[in-house]
């Protein structure tokens, strides 16, 4: 399989019904859910320090329009890298647009791991917010 033939498994597996149907019942613009996913990623980052699993940051925006999630390590580009595919996995960061999309959200980001940044930025809006300029 070629990288182009890659990219489109992709985007296909995202346009699955099942998965659409997932990340459109989520609630991304909730604070309650947001607080949430701040204690969930303290306990599993706590609970492995392994290199496959992600170490993830859920940072409070200004209202639950916006928040900011950092992802210090990264799962699939240590699978990437362990499996020589190290080119294959900007095709997954990819997925990050469409899911975001997905929940109603805006996402902007200055890097990827993946790409050589330190950590993945995921800045993320509710779509028509005053913050999604």
């Amino acid at each position: 399989m070629n990288q182009e033939q890659f990219g489109k498994m992709v985007s296909a597996t995202i346009e699955a019904p099942m998965l659409k149907k997932n990340f459109q019942k989520q609630k991304a613009f909730d604070i309650k859910k947001q607080k949430k996913k701040i204690e969930k990623n303290k306990i599993a980052n706590a609970a492995s320090d392994s290199e496959f699993n992600w170490n993830t940051e859920l940072i409070l925006g200004r209202d639950e329009d916006e928040y900011t999630v950092m992802y210090h390590r990264c799962g699939l580009c240590a699978l990437g890298k362990q499996e020589h595919h190290e080119e294959l996995i900007p095709y997954m960061c990819k997925m990050d647009y469409e899911t975001i999309t997905m929940m109603g959200g805006v996402l902007k980001r200055k890097g990827t791991i993946a790409t050589g940044a330190d950590c993945c930025d995921f800045y993320v809006c509710k779509k028509g917010s005053k913050w999604d300029k």
